[in-house]
């Protein structure tokens, strides 16, 4: 049923970031690459606190290095209840990913300095393979019951859109940039 999913690209303007409610966890190596990117680029990062990765842990599901959030008010009768009203430290204040803006302006692609997860969402991995995003909150592996009911599932670039085109090729810049990416 996944391959019968119908998405829209993503649009800021409408969800505000909210993917990125609660920043990222981190995969190996990125924390030093984030890091070392901030020293290099300064200024796309003044709006940064001192600690802007951080320990996470997340209702016992998941735990680790991530980036910091700070309060940020999404004021908007759709975004999930269940979501915190904060943002991860590198969203600008017109909804960008600060990290996307320098690689955009210093790098060979926009998605160079960004986390992994944060290009790749809403696209789930298994076993180094691209999988489908989840199709709806009854198989979101972040469906932890009434009080979290899935992740994914809620953000607007994640819902099922009747209107929207096939997954694959509303993704398809993400899932080749995975592919030629993979195995770095």
């Amino acid at each position: 049923m996944s391959y019968n999913l119908k998405l829209k690209r993503c649009d800021l303007t409408k969800c505000k970031a909210m993917c990125c409610y609660d920043g990222v966890y981190l995969e190996k190596g990125e924390e030093e690459k984030i890091r070392e990117i901030v020293q290099i680029y300064p200024d796309y990062f003044q709006h940064l606190p001192k600690d802007f990765i951080v320990d996470g842990k997340w209702k016992g599901v998941a735990d680790g290095r991530k980036t910091a959030t700070r309060p940020y008010n999404y004021n908007d009768p759709e975004y999930p209840k269940h979501f915190e009203q904060t943002r991860c430290v590198f969203a600008t204040k017109d909804h960008l990913c600060s990290l996307q803006i320098a690689s955009t302006n210093e790098s060979t692609h926009h998605w160079d300095f960004k986390p992994q997860s944060c290009w790749k969402f809403p696209l789930q991995e298994e076993n180094n393979h691209i999988k489908p995003p989840v199709f709806n909150k009854e198989n979101d592996p972040y469906n932890l019951g009434t009080d979290y009911p899935g992740y994914a599932s809620f953000t607007e670039c994640g819902k099922y859109k009747e209107d929207g085109e096939q997954w694959n090729l509303v993704l398809r810049e993400e899932i080749d940039y995975f592919s030629k990416n993979k195995d770095d």
